[in-house]
C-alpha cells in the first residue's frame, strides 16, 4: 500500500488541475498509424511505477536492474512510508473538489 497525503493537505492550483484534465491526443502505436482517440494529460503523464505523476524520477523506486537488451528485469521499492511523495500528484488530488 502507498502512503499517500490526504487531500486536504494538498493545494493543487486551479490551472494545474485544469492543465492535467484536458484532453490530449494518444500518439499512434506506429509511425503512419492513426491516433486511437483522446485522454486526459494526466493518464499521458502517469508513472508506470506509481500511477501518480511527478516530473523526475520515480521516488517510489529503489532501485532498477535491467537485462543487456535494456528491458526491466527487476524493481526494488521503498517500503510504504519511507519515501518523499511530496512532489506527486495522485489522481486523487486532483479529481478532489476545492
Amino acid at each position: 500500500m502507498i502512503f499517500r497525503r490526504r487531500p486536504e493537505e494538498v493545494q493543487i492550483d486551479a490551472d494545474v488541475r485544469q492543465w492535467l484534465t484536458e484532453e490530449v491526443e494518444i500518439p499512434p502505436e506506429y509511425y503512419g498509424a492513426p491516433s486511437p482517440g483522446s485522454q486526459p494529460r494526466y493518464e499521458a503523464l502517469r508513472c508506470q511505477w506509481c500511477q501518480g505523476v511527478h516530473f523526475r524520477a520515480c521516488p517510489r523506486v529503489r532501485e532498477l536492474e535491467y537485462h543487456e537488451n535494456g528491458s526491466v528485469r527487476r524493481v526494488r521499492f521503498w517500503p510504504e512510508g519511507e519515501y518523499d511523495d511530496s512532489d506527486v500528484i495522485w489522481p486523487e488530488l486532483i479529481f478532489t473538489d476545492e
